[in-house]
């Protein structure tokens, strides 16, 4: 049986019906035990309340303060993340180092941009020093399908540029083809030999002038100042600055740069000269030398300062636009096989001095 009983404040209020928040239900139940001519009776009474929900403006606060926390927490988590690239990418330069040590104690040079006489219709172009360091780096079985007689277009050099390395990319860039004519299926590198400073000596008066092959070609000077450029093989006699002083590896990783190349393409003779060297007109492509026209982080800076910057760095491809996506700077390695992170605030007289292997300019890295 149910009695449905008037809520006491709605007979006050004069309204006279069934209050629809709260009813209360009188459930009598009659049980009586076996044997037994005792009836109880008991009264289970329960209160139905009708719950409310969240209002329109604490859900509103709710919502603004998870917006607050992920707006907080963005940040420090992309950052988190550009430090695990920028670790990843240091230690893709370190164990380049580490191959230029191990190539060195095999041949007893360093490697070059590449100088020898071939046949084919490549002849003019070269492999470079990423071919000659594949054994180095785990690339035994690459290594084996280069012919070094025959330029990086022929066969069978050109199916090389074909296949990505891993370690020739910094992870915060994207840009992984080459955008060269011709070259739609090769892959790039980031990571460049040092050739050499390109230009006057710091400090000196009057200015005395780093040596170069020659000063002004299409594509840029042509330093022979490094441990790495066309045709020369230096090795570690020709460091006077100090190994700790001297860079051998370069990074170039940021989009857009339209001067990346294959990554097996080394020098490129437009034309070898005359007897007395006149006329000498190359590129550089796996070494390249360094200016303080393209100064650290060039390249990035530009853009977001609206330039064009494909017409000021795409000829120049000997000289190099060092620089990264990481937070202010670009990793180095040093020719005695460890790394260094230069800021772009590094004064290029220092950047130019570490280019140099053996000026003895006094210098030092920050």
């Amino acid at each position: 049986m149910q009695n449905l009983t008037l809520c006491p404040k709605c007979q006050n209020g004069g309204g006279g019906g069934i209050c629809t928040a709260s009813r209360i239900t009188d459930t009598y139940v009659a049980n009586t035990a076996k044997g037994s001519s005792v009836r109880s009776k008991f009264i289970v009474r329960s209160v139905l309340t009708a719950r409310s929900g969240f209002t329109l403006v604490e859900l509103l606060v709710v919502i603004a303060i998870i917006g607050i926390l992920i707006a907080l927490l963005l940040p420090a988590v992309q950052a988190a993340r550009e430090a695990a690239r920028r670790m990843q990418c240091t230690n893709h330069v370190k164990q380049l180092s580490l191959a230029l040590h191990t190539y060195h104690d095999a041949m007893r040079a360093f490697p070059n941009d590449g100088w020898e006489k071939k046949t084919g219709s490549g002849a003019q172009g070269h492999l470079g020093v990423m071919v000659r360091l594949c054994p180095y780096m785990e690339q035994t079985a690459l290594f084996s399908q280069a012919d070094f007689h025959y330029g990086y277009s022929d066969t069978p050099n050109k199916a090389i540029g074909e296949v990505k390395i891993p370690g020739l990319f910094c992870p915060s860039t994207s840009q992984e083809d080459s955008p060269g004519s011709g070259e739609s299926t090769w892959k790039t590198t980031h990571y460049y030999g040092i050739a050499g400073a390109t230009e006057n000596v710091p400090g000196t008066n009057p200015p005395h002038v780093y040596s170069r092959i020659n000063s002004s070609t299409a594509a840029g000077e042509v330093a022979d100042n490094g441990i790495m450029t066309i045709g020369l093989s230096r090795n570690f006699g020709f460091i006077s600055d100090g190994t700790s002083n001297t860079l051998a590896f370069g990074e170039i990783s940021w989009n857009d740069y339209q001067g990346y190349r294959g990554w097996h393409r080394g020098s490129y003779i437009h034309s070898e000269g005359d007897a007395s060297g006149n006329g000498k007109n190359f590129s550089l492509l796996s070494a390249k030398g360094v200016k303080s026209a393209f100064y650290l982080n060039c390249g990035p800076k530009s853009m977001q300062q609206g330039e064009t910057v494909a017409a000021r760095f795409t000829p120049l491809r000997t000289v190099g636009p060092f620089g990264s996506y990481h937070t202010g700077g670009a990793v180095f390695g040093l020719c005695d096989g460890s790394t260094h992170y230069i800021s772009d605030t590094t004064s290029m007289d220092i950047v130019l001095t570490a280019a140099s292997a053996n000026y003895g300019e006094n210098y030092q890295l920050p």
